[in-house]
């Protein structure tokens, strides 16, 4: 599947958990051989702190604003942006188009 537009957040995960007690890939299972995309579509300030606050029950896969799937491969990229910054994981990394893809 492709999507072409904007988002404000996404999460690429092998498993559920991404912190003590959050789940923001509850479908997620490390030796499944994919990884969970979830990205957030446009979302008011609203929404986006009622998904965040159910992402420790997995609440949030139910909204309409929500995109979940498995995929064995993704491609980022990002449109031109000389203040953007990106991260992974928390590190900062070049900003520009990036693969990703599981073995």
């Amino acid at each position: 599947a492709e999507y072409m537009g904007d988002f404000l957040f996404f999460l690429l995960a092998n498993c559920m958990f991404q912190s003590k007690t959050m789940k923001g890939a509850p479908h997620a299972r490390i030796g499944d051989g994919a990884c969970d995309l979830l990205y957030i579509q446009n979302a008011s300030r609203r929404q986006l702190l009622s998904l965040f606050m159910g992402m420790d029950s997995g609440k949030h896969l139910s909204s309409p604003v929500v995109v979940y799937s498995k995929c064995r491969a993704m491609r980022l990229e990002p449109e031109p942006d000389p203040d953007a910054t990106m991260g992974v994981d928390g590190e900062r990394i070049a900003y520009g188009p990036v693969n990703i893809e599981v073995h």
